[in-house]
C-alpha cells in the first residue's frame, strides 16, 4: 500500500507481538523483505532462535548499517532484574518448539549497535528524550547514559534529573523508556541504515 517504496517498522511492547507476527506471517519469505530498511521491535525480548526456525530469511542485524533484518533491547538498571520475563519469555520459547536450543535473548545495544557486547561510555550517547512536556515538536536534548547488554537485556543508569520524567517497573524495568533513554541514536541510526540501503541499490 506505500507504492512499493522501502519501509521501516517500528514497534514498542505490545506492539512488538504484533510486529513479530508480521514479520513471520507476511514478510518472511516474502519479495516485500527485499524492501525493508530495517525493524527496530522493541521492548519485548526476542529469542535467537526464532531466527532460523520462524524467521528463516529476516536474520538480527549484525552491523550499524545493515538492512532487511530485526533490532530488539529491553531496558534495566545497572541494578536492575530481568529474570522473571526472561523467563516467561524462554518457557514461551520452549513451548512453541519443544526445544531450550536457541531460548537466549538477543539484545542489541543501542549506543553501539553491536549484538551483545560490553559497556559502552555514555559519551556516546547522542542524547536521550526527558519525557517532559515541553514547547514544540520534541522537548530538548538531555545527556543520555552509557548503556550494556548482559544475557539478553541492555542495561543504563536510572535517570535522576528532574528532567525526567521516570516511569520505572519492578525490578528496576525501564521499559517505559527504551526508546527515550537512547532516542537521538536511533533517529541518526535510521537515517544511517535508509542512506546505506538506498546507496546499494
Amino acid at each position: 500500500w506505500n507504492n512499493d517504496r522501502p519501509f521501516i517498522i517500528v514497534s514498542h511492547s505490545q506492539g512488538t507481538f504484533h510486529a513479530r507476527r508480521l514479520l513471520e506471517e507476511e514478510l518472511d519469505g516474502s519479495p516485500m523483505a527485499d524492501r525493508m530498511i530495517a525493524a527496530y521491535i522493541i521492548g519485548i525480548g526476542l529469542n535467537e532462535g526464532l531466527f532460523g526456525r520462524s524467521l528463516k530469511t529476516i536474520s538480527l542485524c549484525t552491523g550499524a548499517t545493515d538492512s532487511g533484518c530485526v533490532i530488539s533491547w529491553n531496558t534495566f538498571t545497572r541494578e536492575g532484574d530481568p529474570a522473571p520475563g526472561v523467563g516467561r519469555l524462554q518457557a514461551q520459547y520452549r513451548d512453541r518448539f519443544g526445544t531450550s536450543e536457541g531460548q537466549e535473548i538477543a539484545c542489541w545495544n543501542p549506543i553501539s549497535w553491536t549484538l551483545g557486547g560490553g559497556d559502552v561510555p555514555a559519551t556516546t550517547n547522542l542524547g536521550a528524550l526527558p519525557g517532559v512536556a515541553a514547547p514544540g515538536a520534541l522537548p530538548a536534548l538531555t545527556e543520555g547514559f552509557g548503556a550494556e547488554c548482559r544475557d539478553g537485556s541492555l542495561y543504563t543508569d536510572k535517570p535522576t534529573s528532574d528532567a525526567f520524567e521516570l516511569n520505572m517497573f519492578a525490578g528496576g524495568n525501564l521499559h517505559m523508556h527504551d526508546f527515550d533513554l537512547f532516542y537521538e541514536n536511533i533517529r541518526v541510526n535510521a537515517v544511517a541504515r535508509t542512506e546505506a540501503y538506498f546507496a546499494a541499490q
